[in-house]
């Protein structure tokens, strides 16, 4: 999906990832995955001095994911089985307001459901590219989750603090691939070229 969806899809979309969520609350496993929601965070810890020396912003930016993966492990926010990457491409309409398909389960994993939510409503209403989020999708996106979630959430500190997590995990996926050479043909020298990194800097201010 090129362009913004409209307050329909972004409606429908957030009531389908509640769907989800209130069938995955109780998901158990015995699956050997190691995937978790600090998997991507972790990717960077191993590369602190890479950050602090290549970078620009590179020591604020370890400082920052430092901190989050402490608030990550210390919230006791519901647990359950999470898409993890609910982006408007990977959710395919009928029409308007019907979804007929989510694909791309590859990050799923079991871990906090805001954390999945906090992705998902930025990623419906925050364009790549764009200085902060469309408000109303971000609103309609929220309510069609609200609208049949078990475990409801208010747009706010809490909410705002998992879409700083979602972001620096983000961010640091990019880095990460930055460090193996996946974008050697552009020059890569400050971590504010990262527009996910950006987001997380929008909703810091809201913090």
């Amino acid at each position: 999906m090129d362009n913004l969806p409209n307050k329909k899809q972004c409606y429908a979309a957030g009531k389908n990832l509640a769907l989800m969520h209130n069938i995955g609350l109780n998901f158990k496993t015995d699956s050997s995955r190691k995937r978790n929601i600090f998997s991507e965070l972790e990717r960077a810890v191993n590369r602190k001095k890479f950050f602090i020396n290549e970078f620009k912003g590179g020591e604020e930016f370890i400082e920052q994911f430092e901190e989050a993966v402490k608030f990550g492990k210390k919230d006791r926010s519901a647990n359950g089985l999470i898409h993890n990457d609910y982006r408007p491409g990977n959710v395919l309409f009928k029409n308007d307001d019907k979804i007929n398909v989510v694909i791309d389960f590859d990050w799923s994993c079991r871990g906090p459901i805001i954390k999945d939510l906090a992705l998902a409503v930025v990623e419906w209403s925050f364009p790549d590219g764009q200085a902060e989020p469309e408000g109303e999708l971000f609103d309609m996106f929220l309510s069609g989750y609200n609208s049949v979630a078990k475990n409801k959430y208010e747009k706010g500190a809490l909410l705002y603090l998992w879409i700083k997590f979602a972001y620096l995990s983000e961010s640091c996926i990019f880095f990460a691939d930055v460090n193996e050479g996946q974008y050697s043909d552009k020059v890569i020298n400050n971590v504010g070229q990262c527009y996910m990194y950006r987001k997380y800097l929008f909703f810091l201010k809201q913090c």
